[in-house]
């Protein structure tokens, strides 16, 4: 079969919009240099060629493409570079919160307060010592300084008993007011985005900014808690499938939770309700729980 007398000119239009489209991304790319959370992105082409059978060709006839098609816009992202920055981020993350709690306790055992302990500790072995030396042995007197000495020690250890609990208990509000809510909301911001990812692929468009916007809250969520993310596909009928996500928790007990799957979130919670330990309890998607 022969050619199309403007074959060749449609090649070179092809090819000309297919360099102008790279521009373009190479131009957003550039612009958004600044951006938070902004993944680079890409234009991915493909050779157009000719295909099935022809009657008309020879044995030794060769076939020539058509020229370039763009076959979308994606992002350059490496999903292991992902995995190995989230998890020293939730290294991180626990190191800063074990910083901050010995803090406020280094602050309550400052070098004047532990003077004083140390002050009051050694009067009490002087003190013990004293009463045991032949001169003061079964005398009143010395032991009334030894009970003396002693109620010093302890009225010193007893606040800072009550002031390490009020650190545990100003840690606690913490937590319930600010954490795991800020946890909870990543959660349900996420499966909201993943809701609006899948429906702006429905209708054709990589959404490639909104999942910036998801990255960003999936990397907030790392500092608070160690989760696996995995990406997976939904095939919507015939072969038309969109990108789905899934993010789940292991606890050290080897128990999996799943928090998001696709736009379903779980839901994360404190539970004080036991003085001695403070607990976390999860309720996934699939209604497993823990506390």
């Amino acid at each position: 079969m022969l050619r199309s007398t403007f074959a060749g000119f449609m090649t070179a239009q092809q090819a000309l919009t297919a360099s102008q489209r790279s521009l373009d991304v190479t131009g957003q790319n550039i612009s958004n240099i600044n951006t938070t959370g902004y993944t680079r992105q890409r234009l991915d082409l493909a050779s157009i060629s000719t295909t099935g059978a022809s009657y008309s060709n020879m044995a030794n006839n060769s076939k020539v493409g058509q020229g370039v098609q763009m076959t979308g816009v994606t992002q350059i992202r490496d999903p292991f570079l992902d995995i190995q920055y989230r998890d020293h981020l939730a290294q991180v993350g626990t190191i800063d919160a074990q910083n901050t709690i010995l803090s406020d306790i280094g602050q309550i055992f400052d070098e004047v307060d532990m003077e004083g302990f140390r002050n009051a500790l050694n009067d009490v072995v002087t003190q013990l010592q004293n009463m045991q030396s032949q001169d003061n042995v079964n005398q009143g007197a010395s032991d009334t300084l030894v009970r003396s000495s002693m109620e010093v020690l302890l009225t010193i250890l007893r606040e800072k008993s009550v002031e390490v609990d009020r650190v545990r208990s100003d840690l606690i509000t913490k937590l319930e007011s600010t954490d795991i809510g800020n946890i909870n909301g990543y959660l349900q911001s996420i499966a909201e985005l993943n809701k609006s990812i899948r429906n702006s692929q429905v209708l054709g468009s990589p959404a490639l900014e909104l999942m910036d916007q998801r990255n960003q809250l999936i990397d907030e969520l790392a500092t608070y808690m160690p989760i696996d993310v995995t990406y997976y596909d939904v095939n919507l009928g015939g072969d038309y499938k969109v990108d789905a996500l899934k993010i789940t928790f292991t606890d050290t007990d080897g128990n999996t939770y799943t928090l998001i799957d696709d736009d379903q979130a779980g839901e994360v919670r404190l539970n004080p309700d036991n003085p001695s330990q403070v607990t976390f309890g999860i309720r996934d998607v699939n209604g497993k729980e823990t506390n």
